[in-house]
């Protein structure tokens, strides 16, 4: 008869702390949701283009880096001696600003470090190139 009433008093103990982590994950999803909607409220539209727009760059962007890396390897003496050192992308409106820094070697075999910019659409399409130092 104990053990029956243990097993009950083990089942009615784990049914209370389930309901009530149940009950705090919905309080915080609550309360994840408010902030959200509060956190929106107060963004610029600006802001809110470029969080609307988001998924839709980061694809852009992987394109467009691709572009930018293969432009610059066609151009190189060695494309095999390109090595990225570092790449950075900005978000403009609805435009892709690129900057790529990286090394090849030159004609004569030295090592040269350059730095190309350019500028994407938002399906990745590479539309205008500068900087090209």
């Amino acid at each position: 008869m104990a053990q029956k009433k243990w097993k009950t008093w083990h089942k009615i103990t784990l049914a209370v702390i389930v309901l009530a982590l149940w009950g705090l994950g919905t309080v915080i999803n609550k309360a994840k949701e408010k902030t959200k909607v509060d956190t929106e409220a107060k963004l610029t539209p600006a802001q809110k283009d470029s969080l609307r727009l988001a998924p839709i760059m980061k694809k852009a962007k992987l394109e467009a880096t691709y572009k930018l890396r293969n432009y610059v390897k066609d151009g190189l003496n060695d494309p095999k001696s390109f090595d990225v050192i570092e790449e950075r992308c900005f978000i403009r409106g609805s435009q892709l600003i690129l900057v790529l820094d990286y090394t090849a070697k030159n004609g004569f075999g030295g090592t040269v470090r350059k730095v190309i910019q350019a500028e994407a659409d938002s399906l990745g399409a590479i539309t205008k190139v500068f900087n090209n130092k």
